[in-house]
């Protein structure tokens, strides 16, 4: 889809990755974690994910922080 928008990057050696759904329908977005550690919802430490690909359901204008520290 062209209202999901995905941003990864580091600094300092921690990562981070933003998806984003910027249409007005909740999305399944696939995303490639680029490290194999454990990642997690900025804003809520108990969502974790593990890297490599994972599949993210977003609400309409819903997104998420991603970091592996």
């Amino acid at each position: 889809s062209t209202y999901i928008k995905q941003v990864m990057n580091y600094i300092e050696g921690k990562r981070f990755a933003v998806v984003g759904n910027f249409g007005s329908v909740t999305e399944e977005i696939s995303i490639t974690l680029p490290t194999n550690d454990t990642w997690y919802n900025y804003f809520d430490r108990d969502e974790k994910y593990s890297g490599g690909n994972q599949t993210i359901t977003l609400k309409e204008g819903e997104f998420r922080l991603l970091t592996n520290f």
